[in-house]
């Protein structure tokens, strides 16, 4: 529902279950392929159900970072030039808006019957409002298939190796490789602050590092 003095949403005071940080299920999934001297081994993990709020996504909404928040921006400033030219002061019950946003929703019409809202504003101020009055903007299905490791292995030909070794095999490790799949945009899934009271809440989290590396094998 949009204020029809503000053009700005209505919000609800009271306090509602937003989310839910604990994952309905969880599983992995590994493979392993061979082709001669030649192994290929996968491992992915599987987390579906939880719910993540994001301050970090909030956060760039706030400060106009994110791409979201461009609607409207240049048509409120060229409407703005256009009431200065005007010498309109600004706030003036004189002057209507001639761009802007547009939140979305409906404005009551006081007869039983709803409108799509028309309301032209500075999109800073609706960024700034439901940023800080409407925290279930910012809270993500944090669902994810993700690849823990894979390892390229490479076994050396017994006649290579003579009486030097039994058996001898090069392996190429990745670990955190990519991500599959994820709902959440912009952020690593894995971005809690922990896994116990901070489970549900992310901000400014670094993602999983990725490691690269090496493994020689030798029986003797």
């Amino acid at each position: 529902m949009i204020d029809a003095t503000t053009g700005l949403p209505k919000y609800d005071k009271t306090n509602q279950v937003l989310g839910n940080a604990s994952w309905d299920w969880t599983g992995g999934v590994s493979t392993i392929l061979h082709y001669k001297n030649v192994g290929l081994s996968a491992l992915f993990d599987v987390k579906v159900g939880a719910d993540l709020y994001s301050m970090s996504a909030r956060a760039s909404h706030e400060s106009g970072k994110s791409l979201a928040t461009l609607e409207g921006r240049e048509s409120w400033y060229r409407s703005e030039e256009e009431r200065q030219a005007a010498g309109i002061p600004k706030g003036s019950a004189s002057w209507n808006a001639t761009g802007g946003f547009i939140a979305p929703g409906v404005i009551d019409n006081g007869d039983g019957t709803y409108r799509e809202n028309d309301i032209l504003i500075n999109p800073e101020e609706y960024w700034m409002s439901v940023c800080r009055n409407a925290p279930s903007m910012f809270i993500y299905d944090n669902s994810y298939i993700k690849c823990r490791e894979i390892t390229l292995i490479y076994q050396l030909p017994k006649k290579w190796l003579r009486k030097v070794a039994q058996e001898m095999s090069i392996s190429f490790v990745a670990r955190n490789p990519f991500i599959v799949w994820k709902n959440i945009p912009d952020i690593d899934p894995d971005s809690n602050y922990n896994n116990t009271t901070g489970m549900g809440l992310e901000y400014g989290s670094l993602p999983s590092r990725k490691s690269y590396g090496f493994n020689l094998y030798v029986k003797f």
